[in-house]
């Protein structure tokens, strides 16, 4: 098991069992954006990389760098993975390691979690 697969796959169980919990819906998806965001959170600190975190009412996720630095080489392989948006519409393209943000959907930014939590698990 990754250092990252061993950040991420408490936070998978987590929203697993947030998913199977009885709380109300509204409950259910609050904790799972917090869930979400602290998932990528941790993807971020694993590569070094300052990002702040916001939902948006388009679904999205705003991963913004803080500063400077780009998303590295080691992030922005694992982003150009998905479909993120620096634009009109999301694609599922190379995200260059001096790039320093995107938008990702929330449902995409879940998928993500899940994977990089069972590689190499």
């Amino acid at each position: 098991m990754t250092t990252l697969s061993k950040r991420l796959t408490p936070i998978v169980e987590q929203l697993d069992a947030n998913e199977a919990s009885d709380r109300k819906p509204v409950q259910k998806g609050d904790a799972r954006m917090a869930l979400v965001e602290k998932g990528l959170q941790a993807l971020a600190d694993f590569f070094n990389f300052p990002v702040s975190i916001r939902y948006i009412a388009t679904g999205e996720l705003e991963f913004f760098g803080k500063g400077e630095t780009g998303f590295g080489e080691g992030l922005a392989a694992i982003l150009s993975k998905y479909p993120t948006r620096t634009g009109i519409q999301a694609t599922t393209s190379t995200v260059l390691p001096c790039n320093g943000w995107t938008r990702i959907n929330h449902f995409v930014a879940e998928q993500i979690i899940r994977e990089q939590a069972d590689v190499n698990a």
